[in-house]
């Protein structure tokens, strides 16, 4: 998930609180992982 770890590294460096770092990812993780695999989905169509 190469676009994903840029995303992830932008908020370390943005210094936001540990919570909000893991909230956020909480939101963003499943929703990335879902973008990457819809190249794959929509080939299989």
């Amino acid at each position: 998930m190469e676009g994903y770890k840029g995303r992830e590294n932008g908020i370390h460096i943005v210094q936001v609180p540990e919570e909000t770092y893991g909230i956020v990812m909480e939101i963003f993780e499943p929703m990335a992982r879902r973008i990457n695999q819809l190249p794959s989905k929509v080939l299989n169509i």
